[in-house]
């Protein structure tokens, strides 16, 4: 049983990591909300890697943490922002990640050749590499992502493929600063648009008029570590999901029970001309879409046109039978936003794990790269009379 759970959690997580990568895959790996919808900039992107390992040697020429150069991991590499980054450091680079659309990606923009190699991996541990296969590794906003099980499968697997002293880095949440997730009761809100259709240009930004209410029993609050906002997927006639994330607006101010507030969500029509749905919902930022968690979404049909093509209506009867299956959609796309959830795992765990894994802790210190979380970046080793 334990095994199916992993292979369905495993199935969900390389879901949403697909669909971030056909999407907007910089924007999902660095997601600065000035970058949404595709303006990061390629080498500005790899910069960003590059400043980061440049910090991260650093700090362990500071404190005189050892390190072999043989070979490298780098786990959830994305598109290889950090393993290009690695690459001088060592002989060999590797990156490894749920996503086939990521690894191709990565590989097209490898400028390291075989010294920067990328690995698709979807099982629950790293069987596809060896004993001892690396002096170091590295994760970075990754096991944040990772269902706690699975994190710590992976964390034993560590291990295992590390070289007895060789070095580990990895971050991980330990435990939330604040109770500011919405609570059960107020995962319900009503969306109201002025129109059933909309006819744009395509590829064009379009400011969408929207009403919300707050029909839940509670208050949904504005305060540090709590971010809820407004945004939008866009799902083919058919309510297959094409684009998971595209606009946001911050509710900039506490919304009472009842209470109702105007707002103006910016949304990017798709490229290419033809008939689509958008659906709009709430999301609490790093927790969860309101939809999934029982809230009705509401939806709208775009004719997204060129006007050297005029697109091709279809039936209305099919359209009006795709947006009636809202309630199918919406838990497709439940399984794609939950994934994207945060996870701790306190720091006496970890450090459990960590020693049944033959390893032990060399140096620890906090980061902030999980808003609302305290969380820690762990410098750990394999002992060196093991394996």
């Amino acid at each position: 049983m334990e095994i199916e759970n992993h292979r369905s959690e495993l199935d969900k997580l390389q879901k949403v990591w697909q669909t971030l990568a056909q999407d907007d895959p910089m924007w999902a790996i660095l997601s600065d909300p000035e970058k949404r919808g595709r303006k990061w900039n390629r080498n500005e992107f790899f910069e960003t890697g590059t400043r980061e390992i440049r910090a991260l040697f650093q700090t362990l020429e500071k404190h005189d943490i050892r390190y072999a150069t043989r070979a490298a991991l780098d786990f959830g590499c994305g598109l290889g922002r950090l393993t290009q980054a690695l690459a001088p450091y060592f002989e060999t680079a590797y990156g490894v990640d749920i996503s086939a659309e990521m690894i191709q990606r990565a590989a097209e923009m490898n400028a390291y050749g075989n010294r920067c190699r990328y690995v698709l991996n979807t099982a629950e541990d790293l069987r596809q590499f060896s004993n001892a296969q690396f002096s170091f590794i590295y994760s970075m906003i990754v096991l944040q992502h990772i269902p706690p099980p699975l994190s710590e499968s992976y964390l034993r697997e560590f291990f295992r493929v590390l070289e007895p002293n060789g070095l580990l880095i990895f971050q991980l949440p330990s435990v939330p600063v604040s109770q500011a997730t919405v609570r059960e009761e107020g995962w319900s809100a009503s969306i109201q648009l002025p129109q059933s259709k909309l006819v744009v240009p395509t590829g064009t930004r379009y400011r969408l008029p929207v009403t919300v209410h707050n029909t839940s029993s509670l208050a949904w609050e504005r305060k540090p570590g709590s971010i809820i906002a407004l945004g939008n997927h866009w799902l083919t006639s058919e309510g297959a999901i094409i684009r998971l994330d595209d606009g946001r607006t911050i509710l900039q101010a506490t919304v009472q029970p009842g209470e109702a507030v105007e707002l103006v969500l910016e949304i990017i029509v798709p490229q290419i001309p033809g008939y689509y749905v958008l659906e709009l919902d709430l999301v609490e930022e790093g927790v969860s879409w309101f939809g999934p968690k029982g809230s009705r979404t509401t939806r709208l049909v775009v004719e997204a046109h060129d006007s050297n093509s005029p697109t091709q209506e279809p039936p209305l009867a099919t359209m009006t039978t795709n947006i009636r299956q809202q309630s199918r959609a919406t838990e497709n796309l439940g399984h794609v936003a939950e994934c994207f959830s945060m996870y701790c795992i306190p720091r006496a765990r970890v450090l459990e794990v960590m020693r049944r894994a033959d390893g032990y802790l060399e140096y620890i210190h906090p980061t902030d790269c999980a808003p609302g979380f305290l969380s820690y970046v762990y410098f750990a080793r394999k002992i060196s009379n093991c394996g």
